[in-house]
């Protein structure tokens, strides 16, 4: 859909789309976060979520990236409740280039957050993600690594209704593909 030019895309704050199919694809070219959207309400097990976007070229805040549960954000000075999972993109500006995930649940952060160094993750250079739902964990796979990142959930996915990614970055696509991954879990009919 491409707006009417009598309509300025700057003045646009939010958009609502409402019908019998399932978005599976967001694309911001150049849009600069905060970024808050729904989750796609079938968000089970074996679901992805891909995203990319630039850093910018002199970053001083991570880039974070949260399922949540309710739409409180950091956006607003509050940490959420339930957050099934968060991962933060250090690109190392201020410190380290790294990649952590954590988790939080009734207030409470994760004893085990997942620490990593990423060398890949630089100032002004673009970053890709893929964040996996499997059965007991969530698997992060950032573009430039063989090795994928996962930590233990701790609330149910089905919980989780937002995702908020803020930060110094650009977003360019925010993507739900449809069921990609297994394990596939489902009812084996009678009939068989």
């Amino acid at each position: 859909y491409r707006l009417p030019d009598s309509l300025p895309a700057e003045k646009i704050k939010y958009i609502n789309v409402e019908g019998d199919f399932d978005v599976t694809n967001l694309l911001f070219p150049g849009k600069d976060l905060p970024c808050i959207t729904r989750l796609p309400e079938k968000f089970k097990v074996g679901n992805e979520i891909s995203i990319s976007g630039v850093f910018h070229d002199e970053p001083m805040n991570n880039v974070v990236v949260r399922l949540q549960e309710g739409l409180k954000s950091s956006v607003g000075g509050t940490t959420p409740l339930n957050i099934g999972l968060q991962v933060e993109l250090s690109s190392g500006q201020q410190q380290q280039a790294e990649v952590r995930l954590d988790t939080r649940s009734w207030g409470r952060w994760s004893a085990y957050p997942v620490r990593r160094p990423f060398r890949h993750l630089r100032p002004g250079q673009a970053f890709a993600l893929r964040i996996t739902n499997r059965l007991d964990h969530y698997e992060v796979n950032v573009e430039g690594s063989a090795q994928h990142l996962s930590i233990a959930k701790e609330l149910d996915s089905e919980q989780l209704t937002h995702i908020t990614l803020v930060g110094d970055a650009s977003l360019e696509t925010l993507d739900f593909p449809r069921q990609l991954a297994l394990p596939y879990l489902n009812e084996i009919p009678n009939t068989l």
